[in-house]
């Protein structure tokens, strides 16, 4: 048997031990963290005779659970208190049975647990650990038949019963039962009951939602309104989603077209340079080796004696040819950089567990980049370190000012170097006395 199928069994006992509930069978973890049972009868109770049915969300030790309950009146030991009762609780961990079959073995365990533990409409146990109850023959089917909890948000609590007036004996109440599972995502607790004299207590009390059957089909019908507006929304949201989808795919199309244009200009521009530098380089390597066979040449008419006046005009002459050809040759070109065209996409990814529907965004799918501001922290010992910087030039100044009013400095003219046109510096001797020059002496800087 899975553990995800607890079958639970509570009622009141009177002093000392009040309203207990024990786990027979399941995860006994859930004992200590699962709400009890217990009903609130300034809000609703049971009156002899009388039944009430309930289905209840809850999310426990990050699982959630729905509970199917059944409470009977029953009195307890030595005691006339009103509102008195026993009964048993089906729940569900993730995932739920058919309600039909649920329906039919919550009876039998709570048939069971009335038959074997109240006698004359009194319970014969004083806590819930001692009561006697036997596990229905169709228990072990629960966990064949599981289906998962869908557009249920077991997270979010209401706090807010709702009770219902309605037939709980015809096989009707079990398409009420499987209906009401929708309205968990705006009740936490749904009673029903069949009760006259519990439906009149409800009402006059005014605590917990009450409504009859054409209440229950109108909340309903509530919901279905709700989830239909959610859903026109949402096909609202992906169709504005798609019109600003291909607004941004005919931007970005045209923009990367016209990038892969520039860049096709550029490529055979490129390609052009190269062709050109290409037969340069051939024009390089051909001014080389002429320059070279020259040099060689006027090397051996050297060693063959030729006069050296004679070769070295010839040189020149080579030289100055080779420079000039050099020269009338382009240097290579950078290639021009070709740009990669890159997405700019306005979409970006969200959060999955966020809301579907965002008040402050009508369009969560679309989450637009807002500029971020950066603020630059100051450097304190960056200041601190121009601060004295700033204070050690002044210092400074004060002490040269102090010492040149008080001895006169004797001013003399250096002498200055003329640049011929040949680029050959020619000293000019000019008669000029020694320069006196005043030694400063510069405060030392301790630390």
């Amino acid at each position: 048997m899975s553990n995800n199928i607890n079958l639970i069994a509570f009622g009141t006992f009177g002093n000392p031990n009040g309203f207990r509930q024990s786990y027979f069978i399941g995860d006994s973890r859930l004992s200590s963290v699962i709400k009890t049972f217990d009903l609130n009868t300034n809000a609703i109770t049971l009156f002899p005779n009388s039944k009430i049915y309930a289905i209840r969300k809850e999310n426990t030790i990050g699982e959630n659970s729905i509970s199917y309950c059944v409470y009977s009146f029953a009195k307890e030991q030595n005691s006339e208190r009103s509102g008195t009762f026993i009964g048993t609780s089906i729940l569900f961990t993730e995932q739920i049975a058919d309600e039909h079959l649920t329906l039919k073995v919550l009876n039998e365990c709570q048939n069971s647990l009335y038959n074997r533990n109240v006698k004359d409409n009194v319970i014969l146990v004083s806590h819930s650990d001692h009561l006697s109850i036997t596990k229905p023959k169709d228990f072990d089917k629960l966990n064949q038949h599981l289906k998962e909890v869908e557009d249920i948000n077991l997270l979010q609590s209401s706090n807010k019963p709702l009770v219902v007036y309605c037939n709980t004996d015809d096989k009707e109440f079990q398409n009420i039962l499987k209906r009401s599972i929708e309205l968990l995502n705006s009740y936490d607790t749904i009673y029903f009951t069949k009760s006259q004299d519990i439906a009149q207590y409800v009402h006059q009390k005014n605590i917990f939602n009450f409504v009859e059957l054409a209440g229950f089909e109108a909340e309903i019908q509530k919901l279905v309104e709700v989830r239909k507006k959610i859903r026109a929304t949402a096909i609202a949201e992906f169709e504005q989603t798609i019109q600003q989808l291909e607004a941004d795919k005919t931007i970005e199309v045209n923009r990367f077209c016209e990038q892969i244009k520039s860049n096709e200009l550029l490529h055979l521009e490129n390609e052009r340079l190269i062709k050109e530098s290409k037969i340069e380089l051939e024009q390089i390597k051909q001014i080389y080796g002429d320059y070279f066979v020259n040099i060689s040449d006027l090397t051996n008419q050297l060693k063959s004696g030729k006069k050296i006046q004679e070769i070295k005009v010839l040189f020149n002459e080579n030289k100055r040819i080779f420079i000039e050809s050099i020269d009338q040759i382009k240097k290579p070109e950078f290639i021009n950089t070709l740009k990669k065209p890159i997405p700019n996409a306005r979409f970006k990814q969200v959060n999955p567990q966020s809301d579907f529907h965002q008040k402050n965004n009508p369009n969560p799918y679309i989450n637009e980049s807002y500029p971020r501001h950066h603020h630059r922290r100051i450097d304190k010992f960056k200041v601190m370190t121009l601060l004295l910087l700033l204070l050690w030039i002044g210092t400074l100044t004060y002490f040269l000012l102090q010492k040149s009013s008080a001895t006169p400095t004797n001013n003399k003219t250096l002498p200055k170097q003329q640049i011929n046109p040949n680029n050959d510096v020619e000293n000019i001797n000019h008669q000029q006395q020694p320069i006196k020059t005043n030694t400063v002496t510069l405060p030392s800087n301790t630390k």
